[in-house]
């Protein structure tokens, strides 16, 4: 990977739909090309070969862009950004992807669902061939840590022929042998301080064995470790990436991470209590043991089509066995968590709103008749600098007694300094952030949110948000997203989000929305509630991120779903960016969460709406 620049804008492009074009890069087949507007964390943009120059069509999310070429590199390169207006950013989009010209009477709603194919980037194949290519040279060979090989198998001969035909294939020998159900001794007699274990049919590129000892000495000895996955289709052809966030309790036990080269300690495979039926259920019941694994970001198993599969009977009695020592009252019912009976926290309802909107009394009057909870305060908060109005007054009246509105005063709408408020009157255990144009789905919604809270060690919850429309508003922030952060699977159906259904998962995340949180309130005053530095964006993600510095987890539940009655439009500079001064600030404060975010792989993008497409080059690679 070559970088060229940084390349100074012209003042005014930045929030701006742009026209991208370079020069130098070379024909297109021997370069492939991509505009960064911050080379370790920042939105990128693919540009494709077209009247010989290599274009694209982007959001400008910054002042400064590099260019970075792959492939054949040229002496020098020329980029220029020529602003245009999003009636024609979405005219060109049509244009591309055969949509019709009709929807041009609503240019904001075209890009908000096009712009997700704005920059076209290459497929997994030029992916491959660029940053998945390794060479004995390549590595460093720690023969101390060189691990031997656990091949679980039960039925499948070829499969089994094919994983050790693998083995054989290795640049450096290994140790390995092949078990069922008494996996235990043959393991201990490979005689190696690591353990990899296999699925028989699941195969290993010639360099993985090498390139695992280097990656264990990198991540400083873990206890366990796992690394990416790709499939293999009926004709031999790599596939479907599985790229994985670094592990997490509530993803683990969806059953959905346990395929691929997991490596432990060779002594943690003595407990007794580990499941031997197949190599999904012994790396989930390793991974349940220690509640934590080094992610190694590289591709070391291809998964054939008749590998072998773990029962789903078997990882659920894994999960559920571990539910039962960890004292949590839950159960594991198709990969979903459930809730015991049990007494139920109270909660309060923090909501701030000017009760002057039309929605709001509609959304509010939602939530009060569409929330089941046993136990139940909702507070209202009005920031404004003088007292209610009489339509304000009229409105709250209007809400009956379950309802307590409070005047906040202040000279300007402060969202931070609106729920500190509230949150000083609340009398409860648990207090949930609500926005006023949110609604639920499903009466459930907060039973669903609450029951994460029954794990000590999770400080936040929050669900996923549709647009009145269907598609997604909100799936989890991803730090780095666009610059900063922004919600994941913006703009997405939620059948297509998170490649491999992740975004329909609960799952760790670094922060979610504060348009419905919940959080805990000893956990909240501790941290000093919201930064009021922040009296518009970013107090909900800057609050995650404390959480999660004080040892607490935060949680995305894509089971959970509400309505969201933000406004369907896309401006990817005003998501990633927000006022300036907040912006720059969270830039300041948590530049690191920004520069990695652990729960997103460094192969897959940093582009809003394409934070599932690979990245180019990967970020481990810069």
């Amino acid at each position: 990977m070559g970088w060229f620049g940084p390349f100074d804008l012209p003042p005014g492009l930045v929030g701006r739909w742009c026209a991208i074009e370079a020069s130098g890069p070379g024909p297109a087949g021997e370069a492939h090309a991509l505009i960064a507007f911050d080379r370790c964390s920042g939105g990128r943009i693919h540009l494709h070969h077209a009247g010989g120059a290599w274009r694209g069509l982007g959001v400008v999310p910054a002042e400064q862009v590099w260019l970075g070429v792959m492939g054949t590199q040229p002496e020098a390169v020329t980029v220029t950004l020529r602003p245009i207006a999003p009636w024609r950013a979405a005219w060109r989009l049509l244009r591309r992807h055969g949509v019709s010209p009709g929807l041009l009477r609503n240019p904001r709603g075209v890009l908000a669902r096009l712009a997700v194919h704005a920059d076209e980037p290459a497929g997994y194949a030029l992916w491959c061939s660029l940053f998945d290519v390794w060479t004995p040279g390549t590595l460093v060979h720690q023969a101390r840590l060189r691990p031997g090989l656990l091949v679980l198998h039960r039925d499948a001969p070829a499969a089994l022929a094919a994983t050790l035909a693998s083995i054989a294939a290795q640049t450096w020998p290994v140790a390995h042998v092949v078990a069922g159900a008494d996996w235990r001794e043959a393991a201990a007699s490979l005689g190696t301080p690591y353990v990899g274990i296999l699925q028989a049919g699941e195969i290993l590129p010639s360099h993985a064995i090498g390139l695992v000892a280097q990656q264990l000495e990198r991540l400083g000895e873990p206890a366990l470790a796992c690394a990416e996955a790709d499939a293999l289709s009926a004709a031999g052809k790599r596939e479907a990436p599985v790229f994985r966030p670094t592990p997490g309790l509530a993803l683990m036990l969806s059953g959905t991470q346990t395929q691929g080269l997991w490596v432990t300690r060779a002594q943690l495979l003595a407990d007794p209590t580990l499941d031997g039926n197949g190599a999904e259920a012994l790396r989930l019941g390793l991974w349940l043991r220690h509640q934590a694994a080094a992610r190694i970001p590289f591709v070391l198993s291809h998964r054939r089509p008749d590998a072998e599969a773990a029962p789903s009977a078997a990882l659920q009695a894994v999960a559920m066995a571990h539910l039962r020592d960890a004292g949590l009252p839950w159960h594991v019912d198709a990969g979903r968590v459930m809730r015991n009976d049990a007494p139920w926290p109270k909660v309060t309802l923090l909501i701030p709103s000017t009760l002057r909107a039309a929605h709001a009394a509609d959304c509010l009057r939602a939530v009060l008749s569409g929330t089941e909870y046993p136990d139940l305060e909702v507070l209202v908060g009005v920031a404004q600098p003088g007292s209610l109005g009489p339509d304000q007054q009229r409105l709250a009246e209007s809400l009956g007694p379950r309802v307590r509105v409070l005047h906040v005063a202040c000279e300007h709408f402060n969202f931070a300094a609106a729920i500190n408020r509230l949150a000083g009157q609340a009398q409860s255990d648990l207090l949930c952030l609500l926005n006023d144009d949110v609604r639920p789905i499903d009466a459930g919604w907060l039973q669903r949110l609450a029951l994460w809270l029954d794990d000590p060690g999770v400080g936040v919850a929050g669900p996923r948000l549709l647009y009145p429309d269907g598609t997604i508003q909100h799936g989890g922030v991803l730090m780095g997203l666009g610059g900063v952060c922004n919600h994941m699977n913006r703009g997405r159906s939620p059948g297509a989000a998170g490649g491999p259904g992740r975004g329909l998962l609960a799952q760790d995340v670094s922060a979610v929305t504060g348009a419905c949180l919940l959080t805990r309130t000893a956990l909240f005053n501790r941290l000093g509630g919201l930064d009021e530095g922040y009296p518009r964006d970013f107090n909900d993600v800057d609050f995650c991120l404390r959480v999660r510095r004080a040892g607490q987890r935060v949680i995305y539940d894509g089971s959970t779903a509400m309505h969201h009655l933000e406004g369907v439009t896309y401006h990817a500079a005003a998501a990633a960016t927000g006022i300036p001064a907040e912006a720059a600030r969270m830039r300041r404060d948590w530049a690191a969460s920004i520069r990695a975010d652990p729960f997103h792989s460094p192969n897959l993008a940093l582009n809003p709406g394409r934070e599932w497409d690979l990245a180019f080059p990967p970020r481990v690679l810069d």
